[in-house]
């Protein structure tokens, strides 16, 4: 993975673990509740697709996109 591809995906990830610990929830309330197994994704060894995180944002509270991207920067 190029160095900005993996610094991207930190970013991302990292904003993911965020808001879901900011909302008291386990990875194991966020599988059961969506099917997704974010701890794969958190592990931040690949990009989630961009379906993904919108199905994340949905259920965090419908975060918009534009404001989960605020401040994510791509070098």
């Amino acid at each position: 993975m190029k160095q900005e591809d993996e610094n991207l995906t930190l970013q991302v990830v990292g904003k993911l673990i965020e808001i879901r610990r900011s909302l008291n929830l386990t990875q194991e309330d966020v599988r059961f509740d969506t099917g997704l197994n974010i701890g794969r994704i958190e592990s931040g060894k690949h990009m989630p697709s961009l379906r993904t995180i919108t199905k994340l944002l949905k259920y965090y509270d419908n975060m918009p996109l534009d404001e989960f991207f605020k401040g994510i920067q791509y070098d």
